[in-house]
């Protein structure tokens, strides 16, 4: 009888090649994958063939017995058919032995071509650069080393916490984020939000419970700048105009004319030790990223850098300032990024895109001194010589300015959108913008028509003014909004600075420090009036909403 016909296994598609272009390579890839899909029924078909074989064959043993059975008892009741009857049996199991063998011969096939197709398969899917490996709910993804490999089919869970959604980031990159309103969102409304929000009610907190809506709101609700008793550094006398600067973290630093030598507090100047600089050089301002890496300028040719907020110094050569000047006005921009001005030429400047390691020369385009320098830390600055200049890409290029009357002599931001800067005019002399600087208007200072007003400065929502000497007392003045205005009437602070020497700067947690109206190398610190303990506490915003409404802040991602 004929031997029955196995299955026939479908034979792969050419598989990709690395040679292959990009359109051909993916289509391949694509046949290659679907044919691997196709092949696992054509498999369990032939092992189910195979099977229905081996059945048969043991039918036919069952037969062959049962023949030979039916044989041995004719022989016993006739001697004549006793030969035909063993020669019938012989038959039958012959006939039997050949289809188990057939069977085998079937069997051992079968088996030959499952493990070709499988090898098949795995020499497809390795041409076509497919790894080995696989588990459940694994992808095909390209891994850090740029080679394909079984990967998670989401992103990086470990960084993951719950509640958190795959969201878009910037770039349109996938990442793990909150859905919805973020710590610091205010919400407006008549039913209560739940536990991940607390009335926007000016109520005090421990920091410790809230830390993240605390780094998003700060120290607020207190009297920032109301006395300023003179501190001393322990420094030679002379600390210059813009010779001093303060991190975020509580580091002041001041320098003095004409010395090498630097005095350092890192606790807001409660205590100072002094730090030698490589050059005497110095005499011009500071700036700092509150990193611990912080820039002074002074030389025509050389800054000083520090990477350790302040303990070490290290000159820094650049491109020279132009004859016979200085490079005088520093200013970080943001993203690593610093831009100096001189106090003369034409509007050069240099800038650093290296958290200041080197410096590069760039035009502000403004056609003399740098007066003024100022960013919002996120790309838009303003720097002010005889022209206004407005850069949005942390001074790569510099256009004209927002309009406003006469020169700049100080430009403050709160890093917010809202900007001030004072023209020495002595009327119409300060402007503000809440737009980012993309317009100034005036600024109208309640109680004074006529200035002019040297110098602005703002801090945790106030707003200081400088005025000049006409008034004999009082000289500096705080905005605290809705039109209100105030005065600070310590000498020590205001009197006898001159146009646009005078300086405050912001160390952190409501304390303010400037330089005294003696040269005697003090400084003059305002430290806070908060009714809570600025230490462990802090106060939520005071929110007012409309009737039936009340305001929440968003305190926390999960309960």
């Amino acid at each position: 009888m004929a031997a029955p016909q196995p299955p026939q296994l479908t034979l792969f598609p050419d598989p990709p090649l690395l040679t292959d272009d990009e359109d051909t390579y993916n289509a391949k890839a694509g046949d290659t994958v679907i044919a691997q899909q196709k092949f696992i029924p054509e498999i369990n078909y032939a092992l189910t063939w195979i099977g229905q074989q081996v059945s048969a064959v043991d039918g036919y043993r069952q037969s062959a017995a049962t023949s030979a059975g039916s044989a041995a008892d004719s022989a016993g009741a006739a001697d004549s058919s006793k030969k035909a009857a063993a020669q019938s049996a012989l038959d039958a199991t012959s006939n039997g032995k050949a289809q188990v063998d057939l069977a085998k011969n079937q069997v051992t096939l079968a088996q030959q071509a499952a493990t070709a197709a499988q090898s098949a398969a795995q020499a497809a899917g390795a041409a076509a650069g497919l790894p080995g490996g696989r588990v459940p709910f694994t992808v095909l993804q390209i891994n850090s080393a740029g080679n394909v490999s079984w990967g998670d089919g989401l992103i990086d869970k470990t960084s993951a916490v719950p509640g958190q959604a795959l969201m878009l980031g910037t770039g349109k990159t996938p990442q793990w984020a909150f859905p919805g309103q973020q710590i610091g969102d205010v919400l407006i409304s008549a039913r209560n939000p739940g536990a991940l929000y607390l009335p926007a009610d000016g109520g005090i907190r421990l920091q410790s419970a809230y830390s993240e809506l605390f780094a998003k709101v700060g120290l607020i609700g207190g009297g920032v700048g109301l006395s300023w008793p003179e501190v001393d550094s322990g420094g030679p006398s002379g600390i210059g105009n813009n010779s001093f600067g303060a991190s975020q973290a509580g580091t002041v630093l001041a320098t003095f004319n004409g010395t090498a030598s630097l005095r350092r507090s890192t606790n807001r100047g409660v205590s100072w030790a002094t730090v030698a600089l490589p050059n005497s050089n110095i005499n011009s301002s500071m700036d700092t990223d509150g990193q611990g890496t912080w820039i002074i300028a002074g030389t025509g040719t050389q800054l000083l850098r520090s990477t350790d907020d302040g303990q070490t110094w290290q000159p820094v050569t650049v491109t020279a300032a132009p004859s016979g000047y200085t490079w005088n006005r520093v200013k970080y921009c943001g993203a690593n990024t610093w831009v100096v001005g001189s106090n003369g030429g034409s509007g050069q400047g240099i800038r650093s895109t290296n958290n200041g390691a080197s410096f590069g020369a760039i035009d502000f385009g403004h056609g003399g001194a740098t007066i003024a320098i100022e960013s919002n830390g996120k790309g838009v600055m303003l720097a002010q010589g005889p022209n206004l200049r407005k850069s949005t890409n942390y001074g790569a290029t510099w256009v004209a300015g927002p309009t406003i009357s006469g020169q700049a002599i100080s430009i403050s931001t709160d890093k917010n959108g809202t900007w001030v800067l004072t023209t020495g005019a002595t009327s119409n002399g300060v402007y503000r913008s809440l737009d980012d600087a993309m317009s100034f208007s005036v600024f109208p200072v309640a109680g004074y028509s006529t200035g002019p007003f040297w110098w602005v400065f703002i801090a945790y929502g106030f707003i200081f003014v400088r005025r000049s000497t006409v008034d004999a007392i009082q000289k500096l003045q705080v905005y605290i909004g809705n039109g209100v205005w105030q005065n600070v009437n310590d000498s020590v602070l205001v009197n006898g600075q001159g146009s646009g020497g005078f300086q405050i700067v912001d160390a952190g947690n409501g304390v303010l420090v400037g330089n005294s109206q003696n040269s005697n190398g003090k400084l003059v610190i305002a430290t806070p009036q908060f009714p809570y303990d600025t230490s462990t506490q802090f106060a939520l915003p005071l929110i007012n909403a409309t009737s039936g409404t009340a305001a929440y802040i968003k305190a926390k991602e999960l309960a």
